[in-house]
């Protein structure tokens, strides 16, 4: 990921090759690492409108789940 960052912003910077990596916290420490080996540390700022906000990423992995607790009725009668 990081040579592939690394060549396609060697000639100048494309935000749009971050846009995937600033989806997650691993992601975006490997565009500032990026960013900074290439000398454009102050170029981070707009790359944080791709950020996903915190509830959309929760609620994009996190799904409901229904428990359901059965209770054995012969067994609850013999204690």
């Amino acid at each position: 990921m990081y040579a592939v960052l690394m060549g396609k912003n060697q000639q100048g910077f494309s935000p749009e090759s971050f846009k995937t990596y600033m989806k997650a916290p691993c992601g975006r420490l490997m565009a500032k690492a990026v960013l900074r080996d290439l000398g454009l540390d102050g170029e981070y700022t707009k790359l944080l409108a791709y950020r996903e906000p915190i509830l959309v990423s929760i609620k994009a992995n996190c799904a409901p789940v229904d428990t359901r607790i059965y209770i054995n009725e012969e067994a609850l009668k013999t204690l």
